[in-house]
């Protein structure tokens, strides 16, 4: 799209990012990072209120909505050696593992090797406690899982669903009980497996079961009624949270700040969403909101941007930033414009409370600012992959994510370069999206899809609709430029590509079922198709309806695109 198209007001641009404060991002941050804020307690509720405040304060309508979600807090663990009573373990449980009796678990803890037989058996498993290895222990017969991490005992979750559990995936929750020991007592308990058979005992109690939650919606309108953008961060943390998420909220509240002061310039609305039940719940608020309010956002939300761990103590990796295809452009100029740097981005997944992948929502940033990398380090801090990142810090998850951690800084250039992302996409006559390139990512993992399935799936029918849709892509960017499209209708069908697109890209269930939590496949409608080309017999049979019935449902979404466009007139 030729750069006149994307004319917002480059001078009051400027402006704005010389007016993002310092002092009070570090003043809203300290204040924030003051309440340990656990989802659906009192310190959250707090936060909350605190935030609400001040966003009305700067003419924003609020409203704080409250909704039942399935949450889990970790309360205490312990874990003991009875032949060796003097060994000391500093430990902790996790979110939605089992709790143990009173008398605890108890069981010979093994150190496996690939293949060996955990049946019967408390397993020590090397890294961050996570679902998949929760899952895997217990399929082949493990009783508890010990985790090991590095200096640091970080705080996480092993429930694979996302959001509230149903009654059709209630019983994938984990049913064993797990802790987390630092790498000290992991190589204790190694050295000790090494010279003969161990026997431990385990204690975890975790609080889990339904809750009421807070979620703060504050809206400001632009100069056109209707659209809006959706900019959101979640408010709840493991202790005090100042990095993850307190800055974060913070970024919010200050590009909100100069939105709200800057309103009769924009064209957009702008909607911020506070989500409780990130961490302890499996992203519960965001899940909960989408579910809700499907049928506005799915008519008048032009996109959501999430901010998450921004601003901390020598986050110098920006490089890589989550991103989609379509808003990669869109954030490389904010980057540039603000950093003079060149953006690598990498694949946005599933975290960040990006609830939105079903109903078609383009999604810009999640963790943001990284570590560089250090291959001589051990930490397990959360990191999105990339080259250069190397995670959001050692105190990530843990009691030492305290103010000291947040470096002002890194903190005014994060929320510079949001507030440049925010302002474009808020008032850009046409929407700064590309959908070229999320049309040319497609047809890149449809043309791989095809040579690891050869024959054993028709895939032409959907090579032939999504040319067209390419090709009527590119015609309609073609007229786009020549300024031959009105903005009102240009924008409608820039909102109709993405929510026809982005299930393509992003979704492997059902529009309207959340798919699970972790690592998100390159082409998640068809991640595992590659068995069909060595499945024979009942094996094939019993695949091959599964991904006839996703490629006709590639089918009808590349069909609403070239209905989207057709409707334009190209």
């Amino acid at each position: 799209m030729a750069d006149h198209h994307l004319d917002y007001d480059q001078v009051l641009e400027d402006v704005l990012l010389s007016e993002v404060s310092r002092d009070n991002l570090m003043e809203w941050t300290g204040k924030i990072a003051t309440w340990v804020r656990l989802s659906g307690a009192t310190g959250e509720a707090e936060a909350m209120n605190y935030v609400n405040g001040i966003l009305k304060s700067f003419g924003y309508r609020t409203e704080l909505l409250r909704h039942p979600a399935f949450i889990s807090l970790p309360v205490s663990a312990s874990l003991t050696i009875p032949s060796d009573p003097q060994a000391q373990f500093k430990c902790i449980t996790h979110s939605f593992a089992k709790s143990t009796a009173k008398s605890g678990l108890s069981g010979e803890l093994i150190y496996p090797k690939k293949g060996d037989c955990v049946r019967g058996k408390i397993v020590l498993v090397d890294g961050m406690a996570s679902s998949k290895a929760c899952l895997e222990m217990e399929a082949g017969g493990a009783i508890g899982e010990i985790f090991v991490s590095d200096d640091y005992l970080h705080e996480s979750a092993v429930s694979p669903l996302w959001g509230p559990p149903t009654r059709d995936t209630l019983g994938m929750l984990p049913v064993t009980p797990s802790i987390t020991v630092t790498c000290q007592g992991g190589d204790y308990l190694k050295n000790a497996i090494a010279r003969g058979p161990v026997q431990v005992r385990i204690h975890t109690a975790v609080d889990t079961g339904w809750r009421q939650l807070p979620l703060l919606i504050a809206d400001i309108d632009g100069r056109e009624e209707g659209e809006f953008l959706l900019f959101s961060s979640h408010i709840d943390s493991w202790h005090y949270g100042a990095m993850d998420n307190g800055a974060a909220n913070a970024t919010v509240m200050e590009v909100a700040r100069l939105a709200a002061e800057h309103r009769s310039s924009l064209r957009r609305g702008l909607r911020l969403a506070f989500w409780s039940g990130h961490s302890h719940g499996r992203f519960a608020g965001s899940a909960w909101y989408a579910d809700h309010y499907w049928t506005e956002l799915l008519d008048r939300c032009l996109g959501h941007v999430n901010a998450d761990s921004t601003g901390g103590r020598g986050a110098s990796v920006l490089e890589e930033i989550p991103i989609m295809p379509q808003s990669f452009g869109l954030a490389a100029a904010a980057l540039k414009k603000v950093t003079g740097r060149n953006l690598a981005g990498k694949r946005i997944g599933r975290f960040g409370d990006q609830s939105f992948y079903g109903i078609g929502l383009t999604s810009t940033f999640a963790t943001f600012s990284e570590q560089p990398r250090d291959p001589g380090s051990e930490g397990v801090g959360f990191h999105t992959g990339g080259k250069l990142s190397g995670g959001l810090g050692w105190w990530w998850h843990t009691e030492f994510d305290t103010i000291d951690k947040i470096d002002p800084d890194n903190l005014l250039r994060d929320t510079r370069i949001y507030m440049a992302t925010v302002y474009r996409l808020l008032s850009c006559r046409y929407l700064p999206y590309d959908f070229r390139a999320l049309c040319r990512y497609i047809s890149e993992q449809l043309d791989l899809l095809s040579r690891s399935v050869g024959q054993r799936l028709d895939l032409e029918p959907a090579r032939a609709r999504l040319s067209e849709v390419a090709r009527t892509t590119e015609r309609f960017y073609e007229v786009l430029g020549r300024g031959e499209i009105e903005p009102p209708k240009a924008n409608r069908v820039l909102r109709e590509l993405s929510l026809a697109l982005v299930p393509c890209a992003f979704k492997e269930n059902e529009r309207t079922d959340p798919d699970f939590f972790g690592a998100i496949p390159a082409f998640p409608m068809f991640d595992g198709a590659e068995r069909l080309a060595s499945a024979e017999g009942d094996e094939f049979n019993l695949l091959y309806p599964i991904y006839l019935r996703r490629r006709n449902r590639f089918i009808l979404y590349l069909t609403e695109a070239v209905q989207a466009l057709e409707r334009a007139g190209v």
